[in-house]
C-alpha cells in the first residue's frame, strides 16, 4: 500500500502546493500496475474544509475515473508492468488486459502515435480491442514475434486523445 499526500504535508498548510491531477493519476496507475493500493491524503483546514485546489483535483481525477474505472478497480499486475509510457494491468480472471498510454509528466494531454507496441501480449483472431476513451473507434492489431502492435486510426493520431492516461481494453 502506498500513501501519498495531495499537497506537501500530511496536515493543513495554508496555500500548500498541490500535486497535479496528471501526477496523481500516473502515481495511481504505477502503484496498481505493481499490485499496490493508493491512499491519497488531503489535509483539511481547522474548519474541516479543503482548499479549492483540492476540490479541483478531486473533480478532475473523478472525471477521469468515470471513463477508466473498469481498468483500475479489480485489476492486478501484468508483466512487464511498464514499458516507457505504457502500463499493463489485467482483470482478476486474466481474460482481459488493460493497457494504458500515459501523457508525459509535464503535459496533461495524451497524444497517440500511429501505433502502440505491446510487449509479451499475444492476441488471437478472436481477441477484441476497445479504446476506452472512444469505444466506437475500431482498433486493429497485428501480432508479431513476442509483441502485438495496436494500429491507431489516422483520425486519432498525433492529436489530443485524452487527459493523463488513455486505455485500451483487450479481451483475449
Amino acid at each position: 500500500e502506498s500513501c501519498i499526500t495531495m499537497g506537501n504535508s500530511w496536515s493543513y498548510v495554508p496555500n500548500d502546493e498541490y500535486k497535479s491531477a496528471n501526477k496523481i493519476v500516473h502515481m495511481l496507475l504505477r502503484i496498481i500496475s505493481r499490485g499496490g493500493n493508493l491512499l491519497l491524503n488531503i489535509g483539511p483546514s481547522p474548519n474541516g474544509d479543503f482548499s479549492d485546489t483540492a476540490y479541483d483535483r478531486l473533480r478532475d481525477i473523478g472525471s477521469w475515473m468515470k471513463v477508466h474505472e473498469e481498468a483500475v478497480y479489480e485489476t492486478k499486475p501484468l508483466a512487464p508492468y511498464e514499458d516507457g509510457n505504457v502500463l499493463y494491468l489485467q482483470s482478476k480472471d486474466k481474460k482481459t488486459v488493460f493497457v494504458y498510454v500515459l501523457s508525459d509528466d509535464k503535459n496533461d494531454d495524451v497524444v497517440l502515435p500511429a501505433s502502440v507496441s505491446l510487449k509479451n501480449i499475444a492476441l488471437s483472431k478472436k481477441s477484441k480491442v476497445v479504446y476506452m476513451d472512444a469505444p466506437n473507434e475500431k482498433i486493429k492489431f497485428q501480432t508479431t514475434e513476442g509483441a502485438t502492435i495496436l494500429n491507431i486510426p489516422a483520425k486519432l493520431q498525433n492529436k489530443i486523445a485524452g487527459k493523463y492516461a488513455v486505455s485500451f481494453k483487450i479481451v483475449l
